[in-house]
């Protein structure tokens, strides 16, 4: 009789399906610029409105910068001080839980066996440093597998004319995981997320017009900008020799 598949084998395709070991936290996580959190310092009636308003279930507890973290805030615990009608800023310092923090480069396979196994749904990324760099929720953890999964790598095909030399006009703002699964290319995907972005930290500023350049295998020329970014480039695979 047929053998069916078990729990690791249903594991081993969706990793091969989803590629979860390559895409880290880094790609899913909110950045420190975008971080929803308390600020102690700031009026009290402001930080009630963010707790009133914000759908985050948990927040960050600073002093005047999140360097300065106090703890993490949890809704489930604002809302019992709201019911107790005790809520104010002396008791919500009171409830604040310890942080729990992840390196960035995590990747996604492995925070989420960690997140699991700790029975976590929220986590600081820090960099080599311990600097807060962003925040990883197990929800955009799984937006962003849903994502992997509803993404149909030929939808880009528009953004990709290929040229009689073997050349191909590209659409600069295309997603580097998206085109080098579509093309079977290589950039790399650790460091900007678009060709575009890619092109500008090579050549480390905006090109004003034309300008060529090498990232690895592949030649590329900007064709087009507009409003300091780059619309259209040419890329051509370099020819291997032996």
């Amino acid at each position: 009789s047929e053998q069916k598949p078990g729990k690791s084998d249903h594991k081993d395709m969706l990793l091969g399906v989803l590629d979860l070991e390559h895409i880290t936290i880094d790609d899913a996580m909110v950045p420190r610029g975008d971080i929803t959190g308390i600020n102690l310092e700031e009026d009290w009636t402001k930080n009630l409105k963010v707790l009133m308003e914000s759908p985050y279930t948990q927040f960050p507890v600073y002093e005047g910068s999140i360097d300065s973290l106090k703890g993490v805030l949890h809704r489930r615990d604002v809302l019992k001080l709201m019911q107790e009608n005790r809520l104010n800023q002396a008791s919500l310092v009171s409830v604040l839980r310890e942080p729990y923090f992840i390196p960035e480069g995590t990747s996604l396979s492995t925070q989420l066996m960690h997140f699991r196994q700790q029975k976590r749904r929220h986590a600081l990324v820090v960099d080599e440093y311990g600097e807060i760099i962003g925040l990883i929720a197990l929800e955009d953890i799984l937006e962003e597998i849903v994502g992997e999964l509803d993404t149909d790598v030929a939808s880009i095909h528009h953004n990709v004319t290929k040229q009689r030399d073997g050349s191909y006009i590209i659409d600069a703002t295309v997603q580097l995981r998206e085109l080098n699964k579509y093309m079977d290319w290589h950039f790399p995907v650790d460091g900007p997320k678009t060709l575009g972005g890619l092109i500008i930290e090579q050549i480390e500023t905006l090109p004003e017009g034309n300008v060529g350049t090498v990232i690895g295998d592949y030649l590329i020329e900007v064709l087009s900008i507009k409003d300091n970014r780059i619309l259209r480039v040419k890329v051509k695979p370099r020819e291997k020799t032996d």
